[in-house]
């Protein structure tokens, strides 16, 4: 079926994407002058110095930035220049997996090509290209889990089916969180998590063919191998390079300083702003609640926390290696003990993710006429709250849609429901584990496409014969 709108929407989004990252700039300070400096070492081939200075980075990005630094040297020109301009391909890689999916879920031409649109000229979306940050990379990388798992699902017609072709299914699913596991860390939590999950919904699925129980243990073994073995072979090296087995080294004192924060006395202030700062804008905190209380939820404190924790740690001569132990058991201990305030910060700091859109444009330098058509106060407003209110109205109305044709999912055959349910069960899960750790809206990046796949597929579901 020919869908002109959709092609069209793609060529337009080019021309933009390309115009923007070309004329815009990236002003690089906080994480930014990070990751190049380890582009500019693994640049110059110095893996062994990269991995003894410590796992403070996953790996992809840094290993991106410094592709496009010797790329840049041969072709004489600035690497900042050609980092943008590749970062805008990724977004429109995102952008035709998006396209791949609905057509998939024959969703209509015209509805498809909205949301195309939608998703390249939201200011969120747009800024993550234009900044030297690793969500970009999340983009389509998130996407092939949710194609995967759709894959699978779909494949799987019969329980006889699913037996004979088993161990492929595991392979591809473990095999598809690799790469975004090489960018963001926590997915080693996760994609196990994730696995489980369809395992189990594919138990449920078979679950009168008892034949079928041995092929799903191996399914689910192989697929959490698959995943495990790079992922364990990576923080080997750290533990040989640099005496740390983990992946990064600071999700234990992010846990343990956001715990602890959580639990701490809190003022009527303090918890109006725990519910305010679900929105990105922090400047709405701090008019309703006070800058003070406000600062009670910022990563500052979070931090601060934690390094204090460290540091008492050290002056007890515990070993550096075994601090990762002591943070993650401390703040279990926490939890424990604070089980109410541990689970309404959770909850609070979990919703941020639903509140994606951010029209804020730090770090970037967008052409004039760009700036202010997005700088006009009508299109913030609009993008803060009109964009946020449907991302979490869409959210509960989805999870209404996939309890409600749950049986209807078993079946396999709805393929815009299976959609649905993949890639709510992805958000629901990436929120649930970030939800253990101090969240802001860069956080919210890596499940934005999925939030555009969500939208397209629930309106495929309550309208399945109709050509919106």
């Amino acid at each position: 079926m020919k869908r002109s709108f959709t092609q069209i929407a793609l060529i337009v989004c080019a021309i933009w994407v390309f115009y923007n990252t070309i004329f815009s700039g990236s002003i690089l300070y906080f994480d930014a002058l990070g990751y190049e400096q380890l582009g500019k070492t693994l640049a110059h081939g110095q893996w062994i110095e990269y991995l003894s200075a410590g796992p403070s980075r996953e790996p992809l990005y840094p290993l991106f930035v410094a592709f496009n630094m010797r790329a840049a040297d041969l072709m004489r020109i600035p690497y900042l220049q050609l980092l943008l301009l590749t970062q805008g391909l990724i977004l429109l890689t995102a952008q035709l997996m998006m396209a791949g999916i609905f057509r998939r879920i024959e969703l209509s031409d015209k509805l498809s090509a909205f949301l195309l649109v939608c998703f390249v000229l939201s200011p969120t979306v747009l800024r993550a290209s234009l900044i030297v940050y690793s969500e970009i990379v999340t983009f389509p990388l998130m996407l092939l889990p949710c194609l995967a798992a759709l894959y699978v699902w779909q494949g799987v017609s019969t329980a006889g089916n699913f037996a004979r072709h088993h161990k492929k299914y595991a392979l591809i699913l473990g095999g598809s969180f690799l790469p975004i596991m090489f960018v963001k860390g926590i997915f080693e939590m996760i994609a196990p998590v994730c696995i489980v999950l369809v395992t189990i919904a594919l138990w449920a699925r078979f679950r009168a063919k008892n034949a079928t129980l041995r092929h799903m243990m191996i399914f689910l073994v192989i697929g959490l191998t698959i995943f495990a073995v790079p992922v364990n072979a990576y923080k080997m090296l750290n533990k040989i390079f640099n005496g740390n087995f983990v992946f990064t080294n600071r999700g234990s004192g992010a846990l343990y300083g956001t715990t602890a924060r959580r639990v701490l006395p809190t003022t009527p202030q303090e918890e109006l702003a725990q519910k305010l700062y679900v929105l990105p804008d922090k400047s709405i905190c701090d008019q309703y609640a006070g800058k003070d209380a406000c600062a009670h939820w910022f990563y500052h404190l979070s931090d601060q926390i934690g390094a204090d924790m460290y540091e008492t740690l050290r002056a007890k001569n515990v070993p550096v290696k075994e601090i990762d132990k002591q943070f993650t058991f401390l703040s279990f201990k926490l939890m424990r003990a604070h089980p109410f305030k541990t689970m309404k910060g959770m909850f609070w700091e979990g919703a941020k993710l639903l509140f994606w859109e951010y029209p804020s444009w730090g770090m970037v330098i967008l052409p004039r006429d760009v700036r202010y058509v997005y700088e006009q106060p009508f299109l913030y407003s609009a993008y803060l709250y009109g964009v946020n209110g449907i991302s979490v109205i869409f959210f509960i109305l989805s999870i209404v849609c996939a309890g409600w044709y749950w049986r209807r999912f078993l079946t396999g055959q709805d393929r815009a429901l299976n959609c649905l349910v993949i890639t709510l069960m992805l958000i629901m899960v990436y929120s649930a584990v970030h939800s253990f750790f101090f969240l802001n809206e860069r956080n919210a990046l890596p499940i934005v496409p999925l939030f555009i796949v969500l939208y397209g597929s629930f309106l495929k579901c309550i309208w399945p014969q109709r050509k919106i």
